[in-house]
């Protein structure tokens, strides 16, 4: 980079780099928006800038489908999966917490949507339900991307994320833009 720029805009900036370039960039952008600058990146590697951005836009056929904290926007997407020796009761007990339940696939699975494993397990745990199987899954900002966007992965397509890597000054996160 070249002067001292309060505003930084990239396109794809992991492109044709290698392992090392791509963890270097990221460190480099992080160190960037940390010292209280913006930097706007675009790009369709989604680990990449979940890691590094606290804020994105998502994209799809030239509109901005959502926009948030990475947290918000990934997190209505969270799910966790557990197995348990009775999922009639576990599935009564988290449905009576206010969690959304339904089955999931293999004996004794059931999908949480919109939760984290530590606030299943203590709620099953009150109740001295203990799942022999505990996941995350989902919740990643490519899950979302795919989500929001209504786009086959296979099938391509023409959306992508804009985002800001985390700003260690701010303390208003959600407005940003």
């Amino acid at each position: 980079m070249l002067g001292d720029p309060d505003l930084l805009i990239l396109d794809e900036p992991a492109n044709r780099l290698d392992p090392a370039g791509i963890a270097a960039m990221r460190d480099m952008l992080a160190a960037f928006g940390a010292t209280g600058r913006t930097v706007v990146v675009s790009s369709h590697h989604l680990t990449d800038v979940e890691r590094i951005c606290d804020s994105v836009a998502v994209v799809a056929r030239g509109s901005t489908v959502a926009m948030g904290p990475i947290e918000e926007i990934a997190g209505h997407h969270r799910a966790v999966h557990l197995v348990v020796g009775d999922p009639d009761r576990a599935a009564a007990v988290l449905s009576a917490a206010g969690y959304k339940v339904r089955a999931g696939s293999g004996r004794g699975a059931l999908a949480v949507a919109g939760a984290d494993g530590e606030s299943v397990a203590r709620t099953l745990g009150a109740e001295d339900i203990f799942p022999s199987e505990l996941r995350p899954d989902g919740g990643g900002l490519e899950d979302a991307y795919l989500r929001l966007t209504g786009l086959d992965p296979l099938a391509g397509g023409h959306g992508g994320i804009v985002a800001r890597p985390p700003d260690a000054t701010r303390h208003d996160r959600g407005s940003d833009t």
